[in-house]
């Protein structure tokens, strides 16, 4: 078949772009240590628990939240900083010390985050009201903002719907109002003085413009996750105005490959889309070098065959394998390179640590390179954020946590030893280098430092932050360090 041609009932691609306690010194107790598919589900990553960016979610621990805002970080590197200063609360109001207890920035706030990457989050009310800051270790005022704060995967951020870079520059214009599609992975914007909608870079500069018939007209994006080996990501656009059109663009430059229609289009895996009729069929088409390089026949589908091809097949049902650099097909079956040359599909946690996730028919395992660092016994496995695993293990002093039937245990990376935790409930260890969870048969709040191999308890409660812990006990709040040394008392 002509891998350009498509069937009558569907739209051609375009010619042309379209507008548009108390301390238990003791560790818990010692236990023994103990695949061809068709490609259609898009997949929707769950993130390792999001890196370390209390800047935005303020109030990490018992302290006023000013945002439910998003809270990502720059993928990779962010850094642990375990001398990072501890918010502490004095007279109603919010100060920092250092992890030896020491004040550093004198109590002035209504609210106060921990510190990540030398800034930190607080609230304040001055003669002109109530507002958020951003300040760094000085206490200096990097920016101020009225309502809504995120910080993207590349380092740079919204606030009050304009766009930032992650040295507080303003990148967009202020007609723009910018918010942040997570699950795509875009930026898209819309400006009430002209009625439009779109698509922005990371810097600020627009890629895309829709201009609505009607004051109700709305659009909504769905994209693929972007891989390396595709050197241009493609998007559904969904337009509802005076009617419901359909449309994919380039979501880098935002040019329009294949033109709006009433047709319904579905975004699938790998820059491929589904692309029905009004008698509800439907081809399948995949996208590259900004062109439609090859459609499927009626009601057939474009599956995975290796990282270099897919395949599909013609009116005859022959096989066609479809070349993914390019778009071409060959009927002969590819040499494939993808178990010898092809690079593995790691996730963005192992990316980040160098450490990959292993599963055999015995379980679930990590490794790093060629050496199994905990062996594969675990029904479950669970690592904690990258910035602080790669802190700990820096200190060697890595662990996961594994799970086997109901109970969870702490597993030393390298030793795979592990040590029963006594409780059924999954633990908290969020961005931080405690881990709390609850005895199953005292009921006590436990905190357990990976610093110091040491416990902490409470009947009443603890909160753990990124490097200390607060621990309510007699009416008091006691502040620890990573150390398990006590450092400030709240009265």
């Amino acid at each position: 078949m002509d891998n350009n041609m498509e069937p009558n009932n569907f739209n051609n691609a375009p010619s042309e772009v379209q507008p548009q306690q108390q301390v238990v010194n003791s560790a818990p107790v010692q236990q023994p240590a103990q695949n061809n598919k068709k490609k259609k589900s898009k997949l929707v990553f769950i993130l390792i628990p999001i890196i370390l960016v209390v800047i935005a979610a303020v109030g990490i621990i018992l302290f006023k939240k000013p945002s439910d805002s998003a809270t990502t970080t720059k993928k990779g590197e962010t850094k642990f900083d375990i001398n990072a200063y501890i918010p502490f609360q004095k007279n109603a109001l919010y100060g920092y010390m250092n992890t030896n207890g020491k004040t550093v920035i004198e109590p002035k706030y209504t609210s106060a985050s921990a510190f990540v990457d030398g800034n930190a989050v607080v609230s304040i009310v001055d003669e002109t009201g109530f507002k958020y800051q951003i300040i760094d270790k000085k206490g200096k005022v990097k920016i101020e903002y009225k309502d809504d704060y995120k910080v993207l995967p590349n380092g740079n951020f919204i606030i009050d719907d304009s766009l930032y870079s992650n040295k507080y520059k303003k990148l967009s214009d202020d007609k723009y109002k910018v918010k942040y599609n997570s699950y795509d992975d875009l930026l898209e914007w819309t400006n009430d003085s002209d009625n439009s909608w779109g698509i922005m870079n990371a810097e600020g500069k627009v890629v895309y413009t829709y201009k609505f018939k009607t004051s109700s007209g709305f659009a909504s994006v769905d994209a693929d996750d972007a891989e390396e080996r595709f050197k241009d990501r493609y998007c559904m656009v969904k337009v509802t105005d005076d009617t419901t059109t359909y449309g994919i663009i380039n979501c880098n430059t935002g040019k329009v490959v294949y033109n709006f229609t009433e047709n319904r289009i579905s975004e699938d895996n790998y820059n491929t889309f589904v692309i029905y009729d009004e008698n509800r069929d439907y081809v399948e088409v995949y996208v590259v070098g900004d062109k439609v390089a090859f459609t499927s026949r009626k009601n057939s589908s474009i599956y995975t065959y290796d990282s270099e091809y897919f395949y599909s097949y013609d009116d005859d049902y022959n096989r066609l394998y479809i070349s993914v650099a390019t778009g071409k097909t060959q009927t002969d079956t590819p040499e494939s390179t993808t178990s010898s040359t092809s690079k593995k599909d790691l996730s963005e946690w192992e990316k980040a640590t160098g450490y990959e996730k292993i599963t055999s028919v015995r379980g679930n395992g990590l490794i790093s390179g060629t050496k199994v660092v905990v062996p594969c016994e675990w029904d479950r496995l669970s690592t904690l954020p990258a910035p602080v695993h790669n802190y700990l293990t820096s200190i060697n002093k890595g662990y996961v946590i594994g799970k086997n039937g109901n109970m969870y245990y702490l597993v030393n990376i390298g030793t795979g030893e592990s040590v029963s935790l006594n409780t059924t409930g999954e633990p908290d260890y969020s961005d931080s280098v405690f881990i709390k969870y609850t005895n199953e048969a005292t009921k006590e709040k436990i905190a357990y430092s990976l610093i110091a191999g040491k416990t902490i308890t409470s009947k009443n409660s603890i909160e753990i932050g990124p490097n200390y812990i607060v621990v309510k006990e007699d009416g008091k709040k006691q502040y620890y360090n990573s150390n398990l040394k006590l450092i400030y008392t709240e009265e």
